[in-house]
């Protein structure tokens, strides 16, 4: 049985993995901007903090913030205020999304096997879903052979490895079935 890591020990594996994405993930233009060596935070301690505030998705930014500051300082010595931290944050989002891309697709090549299975994401059940449909855009009637019912929403299509690791995934209206879906994630 393996033990799980402590909060401190989290912060320190994220980082380190962020770390080394961090170069193949930002462009160059990114990485080497004006005052890039003046800023007290490095990118990779912005995107470390911003996926540990993702997993505390009952923590505000501002709670979380105040929580750093508190317990983990000594892992962040050079803390910038809430609100620099947020600006940052958001600028720093599609190098975090392509992170997770890299991610994904290392995950994928490490696997023995992969999996794809999908659920249902229901907006509306049978008898609201039109009048539901006008306010859900992109939504799609489908059916969910576990609960035997049709439903109006979407399906999260996940592709999975033998250890676990989620390595790619689609969201796609609910008229779309898994094999439409296999094509594109493999």
């Amino acid at each position: 049985m393996t033990a799980t890591p402590s909060t401190e020990e989290l912060f320190l594996i994220i980082y380190c993995i962020v770390d080394d994405l961090y170069p193949e993930a930002a462009p160059d233009w990114v990485r080497f901007r004006n005052g890039t060596g003046r800023m007290a935070m490095t990118d990779s301690e912005i995107i470390t903090l911003s996926i540990m505030q993702e997993g505390r998705s009952n923590d505000s930014e501002l709670s979380f913030h105040r929580v750093v500051q508190k317990d983990y300082l000594h892992l962040f010595p050079d803390l910038i205020c809430r609100s620099r931290y947020h600006r940052r944050r958001k600028d720093l989002m599609g190098i975090h999304r392509e992170m997770l891309r890299l991610l994904m697709n290392r995950l994928r090549l490490l696997a023995m096997w992969l999996s794809i299975d999908s659920a249902p994401i229901t907006t509306a059940e049978s008898p609201r879903w039109k009048s539901a449909q006008l306010s859900i855009w992109a939504a799609e009637a489908g059916f969910s052979p576990s609960k035997r019912q049709f439903f109006l929403g979407f399906r999260l299509h996940l592709l999975v490895s033998n250890t676990g690791a989620i390595c790619d995934f689609v969201l796609s209206p609910a008229n779309v079935g898994e094999r439409d879906v296999a094509e594109h994630m493999l």
